[in-house]
Formats: C-alpha cells, structure tokens, sequence
C-alpha cells in the first residue's frame, strides 16, 4: 500500500477475521497520520474488498527494498502483541498464532466460543430480528406461525409453548457463547422467585401492577428498546470477540495489557450501544424494584430503604438514586456493577475520546484505558442484556397469563 499522505510504501497486512465488516484505524509507520478503512468481506464466497481513502493498492505482492520497508499488522477481532507490527508471518507477526503463548491450554475454549458465537448470529439473529416487530406488538398468531415455518422454536426447545417463550429462547442461545449456566440461570431464578411470590400472594394487585407497566409506565416502549437494542448488539459480535480472548489470557499474560494493542475504527458506534443498554439496564431497576417490593414488602411502592415512591417519578431519578435496588438482588447486582460507572459517565459527557497512535481512551485529565478494557466493558454490557430480554419476556408471559386466568408454569 502507499500511504497518500507521505507517499511512502507500507507493507500492509490484516488479519481476516469473521465479520463482514472490518472497520480499521492505524497510524502511518513514516508519518503517523490516521490510515482508516474498511475490509468488505464474502465469507460465502471467500472475496474481500478493501476500501480505504488514506492508502492506495499498488497492487504488488513485493517491491524493490521490500526488506527495508517499514509495516503495520492489523487485526480488528484480537488483541495484537507489539512486537508483531511490521513482521511477517514467518517472522512472527501472526496475532492468531501468538494466541497460544498468551491463552496456553485455554484457547481451544476461546476458540470455540468466538465460532459458536458467529454462528449463532449467522443462524439466529436474521429470525430474531424478522419476528421482533410481531412480539413487540404482542402479535402472538402471526409470531407463532412465523417461529414454526422457521423451525427455530423445535431447535429452541420451545415448540408448544407461548410463542412469546419460544421468541425468548432464541435469544437464550446467542448467550451461550458469552454467558455461562451457573450465572444465566441463577439470574432468572432470581426474579422468578419474586415473580412468582408475588403471584402467590397477591395475584390480583400483581395483575393489576403489570397492566399499569404498559399502560402508565412505558414497559411495552422499553420492550422494544430491549430487543432493538439487543439485536444491533450481537450484531456487533466481532466486538465481543477481542474481549473474549483476552479474558481467556493466562493471569500473566492478562497483567501485561499495554503489550497489546487493537485496530477497530467503530468506537463511536459501540460506545453508543453501551450507553443504551446502561440506561435501559438503569431504567430495569424501576421494573424490577417493584416487583420486588410486592414479593417482599407486599406493596409496589413500599421500597428496601424505607421510602415511599410512585413509580412514574422514581423512572424521572437520576440512575445513581436507583441502584440502591440492587441490594436485595445480589445475582442482578454482580452483573449490573461488572459495567464500569465511571467510563459510563465519561463517554456519556463526553469526556473520554479514542486516540488511534495508542490505541487508547483518553479522559480529560489524560488519563489513558487500553481500548481492550473497553470491549471488555462492552462484552459486560451485552452479557446483561440477557437479563433485560427475560424481564421482559417474564412480565410479558405472567401479564398475559393473569390476565387470561392461565397456570403461570
């Protein structure tokens, strides 16, 4: 490639990972200017296409003095060791082949995640995101017969159930790659337990609550917002992919995290999901604090710190006022504090931006956060999003029952 900036040539090399999409960031190795672009990928067909208005293709395999040219590796779905840049691959400058020094007996578990987690957005996701607009709008007959001509409800494990139920079950596999057993299950164990009191012992004043959540309080809004929301996440599974790998670094390796660097240009993207899905996660509290204060104090509006409040002015508090809710929910709780408050905070006032030379997110004191740490947030995010979509498949499911007079199975 030649840089169109310095005119230099560059020995370009970029790792071809799963996406479709790669969108990249880099620093000329001779005049460190931003080099962006993006590999179109054909996965299918095995043809890629890279688009870029900093470099140009020369279209050569090798010039003269390639030996002496200087080098950038890129990778956007790993994190990528600085010693690889400017090396080839029998140099050394493999990311993918290094992955085995950094993750030791743990990368064959790595490795059949990040596949199991492509393949679940290949397979899944299309359904989820064709149907979304029938379960949203408690299209229950339609949604039915479209997750049965699928036959993605049989693969789900949900066939003859609410098609609402069966909708929910496909989201329960994208997790799996992300999200294991022992902490999904006491999750939603968690609120059904809650849920469950509370039809138990105050079935009627419960039905009526779960009316006014969509008449008076936007839950069937928040709905929506959860699976959109949810969707464009796992959409952007390849930003789950680098903090995966890195989570799966032996503890030597994972204490030496400015060795590595990565190469995504899509920070403005992912920083906007991650802000929706705190807010819409903050705005959960309120839903899942009432129904906690039925189980356990038999009024909805009877909170844990002794107070009184409607719900209608406690959705309008700052999300700091509602997390004191958390602490009669300590499964909820472990997830909801493992995305970072402060970067929260700094990315949503815009005090934190992504320096490309570093591969970093600079704050306004000049404080500096390996952008990995970030995708590490991100993946936090996405993992509690598996709450989000079974709260609102719950109240969905316990609504409709109540109302109908259906067991609540």
């Amino acid at each position: 490639m030649q840089c169109n900036s310095c005119g230099n040539t560059i020995n370009f090399r970029i790792g071809i990972g799963l996406a479709d999409e790669e969108k990249f960031v880099c620093q000329c190795p001779y005049c460190a200017v931003a080099l962006r672009g993006v590999l179109r990928l054909d996965q299918k067909a095995g043809k890629s296409k890279l688009e870029s208005e900093d470099i140009t293709d020369l279209h050569k395999d090798s010039v003269e003095g390639e030996s002496t040219l200087r080098g950038v590796n890129i990778y956007t779905d790993l994190p990528v060791h600085r010693s690889c840049q400017g090396k080839s691959l029998a140099e050394g400058g493999s990311a993918f082949m290094q992955l085995w020094e950094f993750m030791g007996d743990r990368f064959p578990e790595y490795q059949s995640r990040a596949h199991l987690l492509h393949e679940f957005r290949l397979l899944v996701l299309p359904s989820i995101r064709r149907t979304a607009s029938l379960y949203v709008a408690e299209n229950w007959q339609d949604l039915g017969r479209s997750l049965k001509e699928l036959k993605l409800s049989d693969i789900s494990g949900a066939a003859g159930q609410h098609p609402a139920y069966a909708f929910q079950r496909l989201f329960d596999s994208l997790y799996v790659p992300i999200l294991d057993p022992d902490i999904r299950i006491p999750l939603t164990d968690e609120l059904l337990v809650n849920l469950n009191a509370c039809t138990q012992r105050h079935k009627e004043v419960f039905a009526a609550f779960l009316t006014r959540l969509f008449e008076q309080h936007g839950f069937g809004q928040f709905r929506r917002q959860v699976v959109e929301t949810t969707a464009k996440c796992f959409s952007k599974f390849d930003a789950l992919v680098p903090a995966l790998a890195y989570e799966h670094f032996t503890k030597e390796w994972a204490k030496r995290l400015d060795d590595f660097q990565i190469f995504r240009d899509d920070f403005d993207e992912l920083k906007s999901l991650y802000v929706d899905v705190f807010e819409l996660a903050s705005r959960s509290l309120v839903y899942t604090g009432g129904i906690s204060n039925l189980a356990n104090r038999g009024s909805v509006t009877q909170w844990l710190d002794g107070k009184h409040r409607e719900l209608t002015p406690f959705l309008k508090a700052r999300a700091v006022d509602r997390e004191f809710v958390l602490n009669e929910l300590p499964r909820l709780k472990a997830l909801y504090d493992s995305i970072k408050r402060h970067t929260r905070n700094d990315i949503g006032h815009f005090k934190m931006y992504y320096d490309f030379a570093t591969c970093c997110l600079i704050d306004e004191k000049g404080g500096k956060e390996n952008f990995i740490l970030f995708l590490q947030d991100f993946l936090c995010a996405v993992r509690l999003t598996a709450y989000l979509v079974t709260l609102a498949e719950k109240v969905t499911l316990y609504r409709e029952r109540l109302i109908a007079h259906e067991p609540i199975r």
